[in-house]
């Protein structure tokens, strides 16, 4: 397997690297096949340039140059693999087995490494060391988790499913490699540093929202259709009409169970159904089933609006940065619509320009995610239609694969749309979106602030993952 950095282009992952150690006696040589794991050349390893012979540790290396930011890293020969034979002074290298005094104990070096992906739901890794052994624990939003522990020695034993194999070699240098049958993998490297490859396909999480606005909604006309999904508020809503919400909410079980409706701020003329309502300021012409809408401190609302908010924009930046498919063509058939068609199975990213869209085609496989960066800081899609591959269905008949569409406007400020039905995630968290023309969005839409509620959104989740490019 081919070892990777983790890409911070992305701007979507967090490493820490904590690393405690217990007193410095000596560690096993490294490169040597008895090395002990954590008094020898993982030390090493996680410190970058840090010493590996524990008397004279120095600092970790920054991080890209072997170290993770860690401060100084010991090369204890307490390791939880074992220690010196001798199990005293530590004079000779460290074995695969727990001998003497050199028994693993709390007090012996304690690696923990944790690897976290926001902008999603993450991933975490965490390893530990120390005690009777080591155990990893990988948990990801993709909902795999696999664990793998000592026997106190240098023996790995892997309780897996699906397919996942975990493959730890000595000598060179401490190695575990996690490949699953969704090509995730967790690499431990050797030498002068650690490299850590994250799952590519990443489960991005957008909270499973039709609507959300991070500031306010604001509806001055007598003219306004609904949000058959849920809707969540960062500031005040107020609409002079009553405003549906939550009609075809997307629940199992008790409707009452999940909520359609989340305000920060001050609320009126919203008419919440099939689902909760909870609002944080006044409440004024609005109501509600399931109880009414409860008045709750912003900081008991449901929705956490400040982390959501700085991650979907944060998201929006990221996907900006992905590169266009090689396969991918822009072009436009005899009657003028763009036709965007790229081959890849897994996934395919358009980048175009703002003036490019109206009547399209999407012309992709049934199994790809796409998403379709677009530039620009004043949007307006005055109108056109649009096909996607495969059935239509679920919501008001509209496109299935809608669930599958990101449309990303990292760099608008205003957005206007009239006379069309766009399918897909519209991803514009920078953007007011003037919403008093006509049409509807099958997906969810994420934007700024709002003005006019004419558009109506069907609740179309996006369900897929996202494919990040690696450093080599």
């Amino acid at each position: 397997m081919t070892r990777a950095r983790l890409n911070l282009v992305t701007q979507l992952c967090v490493l820490v690297i904590t690393v405690a150690c217990g007193s410095p006696n000596k560690a096993g040589a490294p490169g040597s096949a008895d090395t002990a794991t954590v008094g020898g050349q993982v030390a090493a390893s996680m410190g970058g340039n840090g010493s590996a012979n524990g008397t004279n540790p120095s600092a970790a290396g920054a991080l890209g140059n072997g170290g993770v930011n860690s401060s100084a890293v010991s090369a204890s020969g307490t390791g939880s693999f074992g220690t010196a034979t001798d199990g005293g002074n530590g004079d000779s290298a460290g074995g695969a087995s727990n001998n003497g005094g050199g028994a693993p104990s709390a007090s012996g070096g304690a690696l923990t490494v944790d690897v976290k992906i926001t902008g999603g739901t993450g991933s975490s890794v965490d390893v530990t060391t120390g005690g009777n052994g080591s155990s990893v624990d990988l948990v990801t939003g993709g909902s795999w988790s696999i664990d793998v522990a000592t026997g106190g020695g240098n023996s790995v034993d892997v309780a897996t499913g699906g397919g996942n194999s975990v493959d730890r070699a000595t000598g060179g240098g401490n190695s575990i490699d996690k490949a699953t049958g969704g090509g995730s993998s967790v690499d431990l490297g050797t030498g002068g540093g650690t490299s850590v490859d994250v799952p590519s396909c990443i489960k991005t999480d957008l909270n499973n929202v039709n609507v959300y606005v991070i500031t306010d909604v604001t509806n001055m006309s007598t003219t306004a259709s609904d949000c058959e999904g849920n809707m969540y508020v960062g500031g005040n809503f107020y609409s002079a009409v009553g405003y549906s919400i939550g009609g075809k909410n997307l629940v199992t079980g008790d409707a009452c169970t999940q909520y359609s409706f989340v305000d920060a701020g001050n609320v009126s003329g919203a008419m919440v159904n099939n689902g909760k309502a909870a609002v944080a300021g006044t409440i004024a012409n609005s109501q509600a089933g399931c109880g009414g809408i409860a008045r709750l401190a912003k900081s008991q609302l449901p929705v956490d609006f400040a982390t959501l908010s700085a991650k979907f924009q944060k998201l929006s930046t990221a996907l900006a940065q992905l590169p266009t498919t090689a396969s991918a063509t822009v072009t436009r058939d005899a009657g003028g619509a763009l036709v965007l068609k790229a081959t890849d199975p897994v996934q395919n990213v358009f980048n175009i320009d703002a003036s490019q869209i109206g009547t399209l085609t999407l012309d992709v496989p049934l199994t790809s995610v796409v998403i379709i960066n677009v530039t620009g800081t004043d949007i307006s899609w005055p109108g056109g239609s649009m096909k996607l591959p495969g059935a239509t269905g679920g919501v008001n008949g509209d496109y299935l694969f809608s669930s599958n569409v990101i449309w990303n406007f990292p760099q608008a400020t205003k957005f206007y749309m009239n006379g069309l039905a766009i399918h897909g995630t519209v991803l514009a968290p920078f953007a007011t979106f003037d919403a008093s023309g006509s049409g509807h969005v099958a997906g969810q839409v994420i934007v700024y602030a709002m003005t006019g509620l004419a558009i109506e959104f069907h609740p179309y989740y996006f369900s897929a993952c996202i494919t990040w490019p690696k450093a080599n």
